[in-house]
C-alpha cells in the first residue's frame, strides 16, 4: 500500500502535465496570429478633403491595375481574393453607400468604383488645383461638396459635427452611376491608364481555370451584359443545366430497369432516386438572375 501510494501521485502528475501541452499549443498558435495579420493592415485612406478623395480614388486604381496585371499574369484563387479584398476596400472608404444594404454593399460598391472609374477617363482631365483642398489653397473653407464639372457626381462631407472631416462620392452618385456610365461608355478614353474598361474586366473575370485571353477573343455581343452577367456565361449555365437534367434522367431509367425485380430495399433507393429526379425536374432553367 505504501508504494501504491507513491506511485499514484506520480502518474497523476504526468497526466496533468501531458493535459497541459494542447493549451499550451493553442495558446501559442494564438499569440502567434496577430502577429502574421497585421502584417496585411493597410492605412485608411485619406478623404479629408474633395482634393484627397480624388487622389485616393486615383492611386487605388493603380493599385487595382497592378494587381489585375499580377492576376493575368499568374491567375491564382489567391490573387483573385487579393484582388477583391483591394476592390472592396476602396469602395467601402471612397463612396457612401449608407442607402445600400450592408448585404449587396460589396458587390454595388464594387461595380460602382470600377463603373465610376471608367466614366472618369471618358472625362476632361480636371487639374488638381482647382479641387478643393488642393495644396495652396490653405485659409480657403472647403465646402460641404464638390462637384465634377461637366457632371452630376458629386463628393460630399458625410461626417457631421466636430468628427474629422470625410468626403466622399455621394450617395445620390452611387445610386445613378450605372445611368452615368450607359450615357459615356461608348466613347473612347480622354487619357492613357493601365486598364480603360474597369467594368468589362471585372465581367470578363471567370476564375483561374479557364485563360483570360478565350474570354477576350469570344464575339462582343458573347461579352456584352445581361441582367449583371455575360451573355457566354447565362447559355453555359443553360448548357450545363441541361446536361445534368439529362444525366439524371438517364440515371433514373437505368435504376427503374434494373430493380424491376429487386428486393424491397432496392425498390427503396429506386424511390429515393425518383425523386431527386423529380426535384431536379421542378427547378428553374438556372439562368442568372
Amino acid at each position: 500500500m505504501p508504494m501504491h501510494a507513491t506511485i499514484k501521485p506520480r502518474q497523476k502528475g504526468k497526466l496533468r502535465g501531458l493535459s497541459f501541452l494542447p493549451a499550451a499549443v493553442f495558446l501559442l498558435i494564438l499569440g502567434l496570429l496577430p502577429l502574421s495579420s497585421s502584417a496585411r493592415l493597410l492605412p485608411a485612406l485619406d478623404t479629408s478633403s474633395p482634393y484627397a478623395t480624388m487622389q485616393s480614388f486615383d492611386n487605388e486604381l493603380q493599385r487595382l491595375a497592378a494587381l489585375y496585371q499580377t492576376y493575368r499574369a499568374q491567375p491564382s484563387d489567391q490573387a483573385q481574393r487579393t484582388l477583391d479584398a483591394a476592390a472592396i476596400r476602396a469602395a467601402t472608404q471612397l463612396l457612401d453607400m449608407s442607402h445600400v444594404a450592408p448585404a449587396t454593399q460589396p458587390r454595388i460598391g464594387t461595380r460602382t468604383l470600377l463603373e465610376l472609374a471608367d466614366i472618369i477617363l471618358r472625362l476632361p482631365e480636371v487639374t488638381s488645383e482647382s479641387i478643393p483642398g488642393a495644396p495652396g489653397q490653405t485659409g480657403r473653407p472647403v465646402p460641404l461638396r464638390w462637384i465634377l464639372p461637366g457632371t452630376e457626381i458629386r463628393i460630399e462631407r458625410i461626417s457631421q459635427g466636430d468628427a474629422p472631416p470625410d468626403f466622399r462620392f455621394s450617395s445620390s452618385t452611387v445610386a445613378r452611376i450605372t445611368e452615368f456610365y450607359a450615357a459615356i461608355i461608348d466613347q473612347p478614353p480622354l487619357r492613357p491608364a493601365p486598364l480603360t474598361h474597369w467594368r468589362q474586366a471585372q465581367i470578363d473575370m471567370v476564375g483561374p481555370l479557364i485563360p483570360m485571353g478565350l474570354i477576350e477573343n469570344l464575339p462582343q455581343w458573347l461579352r456584352r451584359p445581361v441582367m449583371g452577367a455575360p451573355v457566354w456565361k447565362i447559355l453555359a449555365s443553360l448548357v450545363v443545366t441541361i446536361l445534368a437534367l439529362t444525366v439524371i434522367i438517364t440515371w433514373w431509367r437505368v435504376i427503374r430497369r434494373l430493380t424491376r425485380h429487386a428486393t424491397p430495399m432496392r425498390r427503396t433507393a429506386r424511390w429515393l432516386t425518383r425523386t431527386a429526379c423529380y426535384c431536379a425536374d421542378s427547378r428553374p432553367s438556372g439562368l442568372p438572375h
